[in-house]
This record gives structure tokens, C-alpha cells and sequence, in this order.
């Protein structure tokens, strides 16, 4: 255990503990909130997990953010990206 370990907030989003990962060796991030008092620990695999998502999830969430826009386009999503 490192003395000045490398964390991310509570309030860091996925693209924050993914860039710490990416630019160190660190495989696991301690979550520290309000205090710095631990509340909990992210992975890779967390990260993962999080990011690998199926295309209908995927379009389904697109298209509930274009229906809130007010938008009625027709969507398509092709092993995790729009064609």
C-alpha cells in the first residue's frame, strides 16, 4: 500500500478513473469522498463492464436522448458505434 495512494472522487466520471488507469500502472482506484474518507474501489474490470455495452443498449440510449432533444431521427447501432 502506497503512503499517498492515487484516487479518484466520487464525483469523477468513468473517463477520469479510465484516463488514471491508462497513464499509470494503477489497476485499481480507491474512490475517496467528501474527507477523503474511502467509500469505495474501482477496477479495470469495473470499467469494463461499464463501457462494453450491448447495441440495443446502446441505441436505446441514444434514442432517448434524441426523443428529450425533441428529435425523431431513425438510429442504428452496429457493434458499438453508429454506422
Amino acid at each position: 500500500m502506497s503512503r499517498h495512494p492515487i484516487t479518484v472522487s466520487e464525483d469523477a466520471d468513468v473517463t477520469e478513473a479510465s484516463e488514471v488507469m491508462i497513464s499509470t500502472t494503477v489497476k485499481s482506484l480507491p474512490v475517496v469522498g467528501h474527507g477523503r474518507i474511502l467509500v469505495g474501489i474501482i477496477s479495470r474490470r469495473d470499467l469494463v463492464h461499464r463501457l462494453a455495452r450491448s447495441d440495443d443498449l446502446i441505441k436505446a440510449t441514444l434514442d432517448a436522448l434524441l426523443r428529450e432533444l425533441g428529435v425523431t431521427w431513425e438510429t442504428s447501432v452496429d457493434e458499438g458505434w453508429p454506422p
